[in-house]
């Protein structure tokens, strides 16, 4: 696990940065509400080796849009990954961001948990 940096690359996930709808493997969004967060799982960035991925999670409140977020973004092997879901599903308080991570689970182990 590290910290996986968007500079350059955040421009609304802009295909000339780097990071392309075809890297998208899916995104959640929490309910609408005053406050929003947006979870992303990316592939094949071409700086990530095989079996790597990149989480990004933004944030922001109804003053702001999307393309005002700060983005934090972290790579993973996917056996770190798989481990850290185990631990989100059962863990977290938050529907969606659960099932955000129950996502990445089953499409890293094809499994159903």
């Amino acid at each position: 696990m590290e910290i996986y940096s968007l500079k350059d690359k955040d421009k609304a996930f802009d295909y000339s940065k780097n990071i392309g709808l075809h890297n998208i493997v899916f995104s959640v969004t929490s309910n609408k509400d005053y406050e929003m967060t947006r979870w992303f799982l990316l592939e094949d960035l071409e700086d990530l080796n095989y079996n790597d991925f990149v989480v990004v999670e933004g944030s922001h409140c109804s003053c702001n849009d999307f393309d005002d977020v700060y983005w934090e973004a972290i790579k993973y092997t996917s056996d770190e990954l798989i481990k850290l879901c185990k631990e989100k599903i059962k863990c977290i308080g938050e529907q969606k961001e659960r099932e955000f991570y129950f996502l990445i689970f089953q499409y890293l182990t094809n499994s159903n948990y």
